[in-house]
């Protein structure tokens, strides 16, 4: 597996891997990660909004996708971050407890808006 920043020359990968969750392609103001597999497919990718919100975060790998929030939450506690905002859809349980378990809280039962605050 190979972890790296987005590149303009994987737009349609990335735009189909959003279309298949469903998701609009991120913003270009967006800081992306994508990985790879051996065979140069994008399997998962992690986006970091500039209102420190982490969208999206989606992939076929879950350990992919994993490393990718670390590797985005590295990069927001080094800039200083307070909190780290995702947004969870309400039927994704799974994806919900795994946020838990990483220190998220649920701040919003509306759309499932949780919360990491990194002031100790």
């Amino acid at each position: 597996m190979n972890y790296r920043l987005y590149k303009k020359e994987d737009y349609n990968k990335v735009d189909d891997l959003c279309k298949k969750y469903n998701l609009p392609f991120p913003n270009d103001n967006q800081f992306l990660l994508v990985a790879e597999n051996n065979q140069e497919e994008i399997v998962a990718i992690c986006g970091l909004k500039p209102e420190w919100k982490i969208e999206p975060m989606i992939g076929e790998n879950p350990l992919a996708v994993n490393r990718l929030f670390h590797w985005i939450e590295g990069v927001a506690i080094g800039q200083g971050i307070r909190i780290l905002k995702a947004e969870i859809p309400k039927d994704n349980l799974r994806h919900i407890n795994h946020a838990e378990k990483e220190g998220f809280i649920i701040v919003s039962n509306d759309r499932i808006i949780m919360e990491k605050n990194y002031n100790g």
